[in-house]
């Protein structure tokens, strides 16, 4: 387990869990869905493999201790299909200090935009990795957009590592 007194904003030995995702976790994942595609591995391999990705993620997402830096909200176009991105997304927010509202995938967009209105958050991450989702996902972040709140849209092959820097650059 971590000790957040010892490593702030550090997943392990001075790592930050965006480091973990887009170094580990992703290629990884990505090595496994190639393989899924290729026929070498069954869905079931692959969805065990997302399943124990998914736990890991699980075990580093309570936040540290200290103030919040703000609400954020992350969720994903319904044409999205992969939910791993956005939970990666929701770990490195929390490290980072954000209470964050994870909404997963396959959420109607009028659900998501009434959540966004009752909770009012200072960020919206909406998370993409498939082409196909890229159309629906600037669409959803531009209807999410409102005075004093930040929308960043992912897209395909974007590193939590840019999601980062874009936050610090404000």
């Amino acid at each position: 387990m971590v000790d957040h007194r010892r490593h702030p904003g550090r997943a392990d030995g001075g790592v930050t869990l965006a480091e973990v995702c887009d170094h580990v976790l992703v290629p990884a994942l990505t090595g496994i869905g190639e393989g899924w595609a290729r026929g070498e591995l069954s869905v079931a391999e692959e969805h065990r493999a997302s399943a124990i990705c998914g736990r890991a993620l699980a075990r580093w997402s309570p936040a540290p201790p200290g103030r919040h830096r703000g609400v954020a909200v992350v969720c994903s176009p319904t044409a999205e299909g992969h939910e791993l991105p956005g939970l990666m997304a929701t770990v490195v927010l929390r490290e980072q200090h954000w209470r964050v509202h994870h909404l997963g995938v396959g959420v109607p967009v009028d659900a998501v935009e009434r959540l966004v209105e009752v909770e009012r958050p200072d960020l919206v991450v909406v998370s993409v990795t498939w082409s196909e989702a890229v159309d629906d996902g600037r669409l959803l972040g531009k209807l999410l957009e409102a005075p004093r709140r930040r929308v960043l849209v992912g897209r395909p092959g974007q590193s939590l590592g840019s999601l980062s820097a874009e936050l610090a650059a404000g």
